[in-house]
């Protein structure tokens, strides 16, 4: 699903993408911070609205993952909801907020803090 978003090819038929998400949702409990955000970020870029159960999946693992989470994996989790326009559970927020505050120095303000501002 990212490497489909980031070639940015002719936007993928409806089908492949329930099945991507499918597959996704199937997984997502192996994934490590930036696959979070990765995933999430490939949705913004293929203009698709992931279902409500993938994105309660994704949310349950970076919640439980949220002591691991770097700068940049945190900014763009945070910025994917706000551009998919989803309303980030509460967990999660308090969870990267939290762990934002531990990582405050190693923020690189050029970069995360500009999708942060998607906020």
């Amino acid at each position: 699903l990212h490497t489909l978003a980031k070639t940015r090819c002719r936007p993928p038929c409806a089908d492949m993408l329930r099945a991507l998400e499918a597959r996704v949702l199937a997984v997502c409990g192996d994934f490590e911070p930036q696959q979070v955000a990765n995933i999430l970020w490939a949705f913004v870029t293929l203009r698709h609205q992931p279902s409500k159960e993938l994105v309660g999946g994704l949310q349950v693992r970076a919640v439980a993952l949220r002591i691991d989470f770097i700068p940049q994996a945190i900014a763009n989790t945070l910025w994917a909801f706000a551009a998919l326009r989803l309303p980030p559970n509460e967990a999660l927020v308090a969870g990267l907020i939290e762990r934002a505050v531990v990582v405050q120095d190693d923020f690189n303000p050029p970069g995360d803090c500009q999708h942060a501002v998607g906020i």
